[in-house]
């Protein structure tokens, strides 16, 4: 694979923002497609199974997990403004949004996330021991991972500015 043939290269460190911070315990696994009247590939992130450690919510880290194995779709990464719009959201992610999207969701860490986006920036650079405050199963941990990400990843909208 050509990594300079992806239009979307930047994503990449976006998705390992997000890996950081949900625990995924997995390498990141991508799929590469294009039409074939496109020149350039999208990345299309895909599995996210073992994102909260696979529902166990004991956050192991190690600076390759969550990793693509391909170091190079990294290489464009030179400071933090690389990493966003998505570290500044998931910084910002309030405890409010993240009980919201678990709310149906009664055996989920909440909490957790609402911890973990504080230390986003040491996420990103070293491991980091995390505790967890209790089990989930892999249903659970599907459908809040799902919620989390749409908030996270979504467009950014424009907004008038008040008169």
């Amino acid at each position: 694979m050509d990594f300079g043939n992806i239009k979307n290269m930047k994503e990449f460190a976006g998705i390992l923002a997000f890996d950081k911070w949900t625990g995924n315990a997995d390498g990141r696994q991508v799929v590469f497609h294009k039409k074939r009247s496109q020149r350039k590939y999208t990345a299309a992130f895909i599995d996210f199974g073992y994102c909260f450690n696979a529902g166990e919510w004991s956050f192991p880290d190690s600076p390759l997990r969550g990793a693509y194995a391909r170091q190079e779709v990294y290489a464009h990464i030179a400071s933090w403004g690389d990493f966003e719009p998505w570290l500044s959201r998931i910084e910002r992610c309030s405890k409010a949004i993240l009980q919201s999207i678990a709310r149906d969701i009664k055996d989920c860490g909440a909490s957790t996330g609402c911890n973990r986006r504080r230390t986003m920036r040491t996420l990103l650079i070293n491991p980091v021991r995390s505790q967890p405050p209790h089990r989930i199963s892999n249903n659970t941990s599907s459908r809040l991972l799902h919620h989390t990400f749409r908030e996270i990843s979504r467009p950014l909208i424009s907004r008038p500015s008040p008169r």
